[in-house]
Formats: C-alpha cells, structure tokens, sequence
C-alpha cells in the first residue's frame, strides 16, 4: 500500500472512528457500526468499502449481514502508522463518545 492511499484512508473522520472502533473492539457487525456512530447504515458502508479498498480492514457474512476487523494481512508498518493515528486520536470528545456508546449497545442485535 502506498502511503498516500493510507493518508487518504485515515484522512476521514468517519473512517478514524471505524478503524478505531474495530482495534477496540476487535471486530463489529456493520448494524453495530452504525448504531454506534449514530450515521445511516449506507454512509456507514461507503466508509467501509473505501477501508476495505485500503486493505485496511476485512469483513465476512453472516446471514443477510457483514460483519468487520481489521485486516490480519496489513503490514506491521502499516499498522503501525494506523496504531499511531488512532492512539493520537483517543483523546478526541467524539471518539470517546463512541466508546461511551459502544459500551451501552447490545452487540450484534440485529445478527
């Protein structure tokens, strides 16, 4: 992966709180990513496929729903550029917020 393309991938409000997200939790259910960040199921997926386009996360489904983690195969230097945006990122009111929210979901109820 080019690191432009990582920039670009990580450029995005909504892809940080996704990939944040998905490194705390180890993987989510799209239905749980979208509940949790409080955005419409398709916004929620267009941010997903431009993720997945980066390589950055992978998903698998299950019935009619996808559920996501971070890609296993991403380079660790790769990883560790996104483990530092993130990390840098922890202290953001909106990130805390998810996390916050993501503690009072119901996990995968629509699974």
């Amino acid at each position: 992966m080019e690191m432009v393309e990582l920039m670009k991938a990580l450029g995005h409000e909504t892809r940080l709180r996704v990939l944040h997200l998905l490194i705390v939790k180890g993987g989510l259910c799209v239905c749980d990513l979208f509940e949790v960040l409080q955005l419409p199921q398709p916004t929620v997926s267009r941010h997903l496929k431009l993720l997945r386009d980066a390589d950055l996360v992978s998903g698998f489904r299950e019935n009619q729903w996808m559920h996501y983690q971070v890609n296993a195969d991403v380079p660790s230097e790769i990883m560790a550029v996104v483990s530092l945006v993130v990390a840098g990122a922890q202290k953001d009111s909106l990130l805390q917020a998810d996390l916050k929210r993501l503690q009072k979901v119901k996990l995968a109820v629509c699974c």
